[in-house]
């Protein structure tokens, strides 16, 4: 299989499934698509106009973009722990050592790091690491770095990580990531510190790799209320405990459709423009920055990086 700008390989994960026939679809699973819809979604005036929805689970390119409704490979992936479970490092492990072993796919083009957990009570991954930090970023962190030689070999290899704007609520507790055994615990901030463990992340992948033609940006979706994520939330009961953390917080939370909220992922992943903006953090499809210092602090990239090494227990030299 060429890899070409105009003929990507996107593999969009949440949770991995070994890719179905070409002709197969399966809603709310694994799904492997031979040719993308164009379907327009709205975006900012001079954006790329970009969208797919979860159900009928089309994507689009146009616009700025160019010809891009037709790659050779699309894969989507539900959250289904039982093929990746990004809270234990060993399901990471065997979902990337699959990912090399598929022959038919040489290359990936795109990885959207995009899984993720959100506020849920305190609780420790398999290898006891708390379990924000751990499936927002460890596992992200170790899947990408071990299917890295696919991601390289494709011609021009992007990586987009899912953050958000709870990266507001807390830098990388470098001293305390677990909140003292959980007897400090704030759901929110351990939230936020791994939402900026997101771009850092992708600030360490420029550092290293952008010599080598790596593409790395960080993206905010936005709110997006009809995707399942977060629906164990009650916005009546934790409206003041998130507002506690962060008081500005409020003024980014205005809801957004799904095609609006993954718009910034295809922008990310596709548009020609980023090139000039690598390692960017992106939002409403168009480059923005993190206003935080803590989310833009090249040595604590360094410094996470090493530390993310240390907890997964292997390195990544390049």
């Amino acid at each position: 299989m060429e890899s070409s700008p105009l003929t990507p390989l996107l593999l969009l994960h949440a949770t991995l499934r070994r890719k179905l026939p070409p002709s197969s679809t399966k809603d709310g699973d694994s799904v492997v698509i031979p040719r993308l819809k164009t379907v327009r979604a709205a975006a900012p005036p001079g954006s790329a106009i970009a969208g797919f929805s979860t159900t009928t689970l089309p994507a689009t390119a146009v616009g700025p973009f160019g010809d891009l409704d037709d790659p050779k490979l699309l894969i989507l992936t539900g959250r289904n722990i039982d093929k990746l479970d990004l809270g234990s490092f060993s399901s990471v492990r065997d979902a990337a050592t699959e990912v090399l072993e598929w022959e038919d796919v040489p290359v990936i083009d795109i990885l959207v790091n995009n899984a993720g957990i959100i506020a849920v009570d305190y609780a420790l991954s398999a290898e006891g690491h708390e379990l924000h930090f751990t499936t927002n970023h460890l596992g992200h962190f170790l899947f990408t770095n071990f299917i890295m030689p696919k991601i390289l070999g494709a011609a021009e290899p992007r990586i987009v990580n899912v953050t958000s704007s709870g990266r507001s609520l807390s830098a990388v507790r470098f001293g305390d990531l677990d909140f003292n055994g959980g007897k400090e615990y704030n759901k929110w901030r351990a939230y936020g510190q791994s939402k900026t463990a997101n771009i850092l992340f992708a600030t360490s992948f420029v550092k290293k790799l952008g010599g080598k033609g790596l593409i790395a940006v960080s993206v905010h979706p936005g709110l997006i209320l009809t995707t399942g994520f977060g629906t164990h939330i009650s916005r009546e009961t934790e409206a003041a405990n998130l507002l506690a953390v962060d008081l500005n917080l409020d003024r980014t939370l205005k809801p957004k459709t799904e095609d609006k909220g993954v718009a910034t992922h295809v922008f990310a992943s596709f548009h020609p423009s980023i090139k000039e903006h690598n390692g960017a953090y992106l939002q409403d499809c168009h480059v923005s920055e993190a206003d935080k210092d803590w989310a833009k602090d090249d040595g604590d990239a360094e410094r996470l990086w090493k530390l993310s090494e240390d907890l997964v227990e292997q390195e990544f030299v390049y």
